[in-house]
């Protein structure tokens, strides 16, 4: 299944967009705190961390620390173009995530907090608009959201990043404190993708609704096989 996921092509949904597709971010480069797969759960080492954070979308991470980040890299190359950049896959919703962001000479070029809106509006949905779910236990289901984000290049001047820049590594912060809670949830990290894979030159955007529905589509046959498992 992680194969599925690593070649979640969207190009499909659109007859112009021959280099576009969503690419997950399948290098684990390290991390700073501790995570596990539930409030109770035992701490995760390195090699389980890193395997959860670039495989299934139904599985996730979360941290009982005030602050935890992850490193996490791409296996081939991929660059910043108009609308969405990067999609960060969470489960459940209500709550936020820092995101810093790194060129290809390790400069940070972007740094944010993110919310995940709590009525539902980042839940992925199928073709029927029906809500993708992961099971975080046998019999409890959460929803699978995705947060699309145009990267712009710093907190005090909000511009968007030049086309064509490319991303090294991104770092995700979450944790229990009071900078993630928009609410009674804490952040639960499961997945991040680049929206374009390809040299710049050959790189054609895609609306933020096709982005969002091709990579539901591409999500869907984990969810279900998952549910009847």
């Amino acid at each position: 299944m992680k194969q599925l996921l690593l070649s979640i092509i969207i190009t499909a949904l659109s007859a112009t967009a021959h280099a576009a597709s969503i690419t997950v971010a399948d290098q684990f480069l390290g991390s700073s705190g501790n995570f596990t797969t539930s409030p109770t759960g035992s701490d995760l080492t390195q090699a389980e961390l890193g395997n959860i954070v670039t495989a299934d979308a139904g599985l996730f991470v979360m941290s009982n620390d005030d602050t935890a980040s992850i490193d996490l890299g791409f296996s081939s190359p991929v660059f910043t173009v108009a609308d969405a950049d990067l999609v960060i896959y969470t489960i459940g919703n209500d709550y936020n995530f820092q995101l810093q962001v790194f060129d290809s000479n390790q400069t940070m070029i972007s740094n944010y907090l993110y919310n995940v809106p709590g009525d539902g509006s980042a839940t992925l949905r199928d073709s029927n608009n029906n809500p993708l779910c992961a099971y975080i236990s046998a019999d409890t289901c959460s929803p699978l959201s995705s947060t699309a984000i145009n990267l712009f290049n710093n907190e005090t001047s909000p511009f968007a990043i030049a086309d064509g820049t490319e991303i090294s590594m991104i770092r995700l912060f979450f944790g229990t404190n009071s900078n993630f809670k928009s609410g009674t949830v804490d952040p639960r990290f499961s997945l991040a993708a680049a929206v374009y894979s390809s040299t710049p030159a050959t790189v054609v955007p895609l609306p933020l609704p096709i982005i969002l529905f091709g990579s539901g589509l591409g999500l869907l046959g984990w969810i279900g096989r998952r549910k009847a498992a």
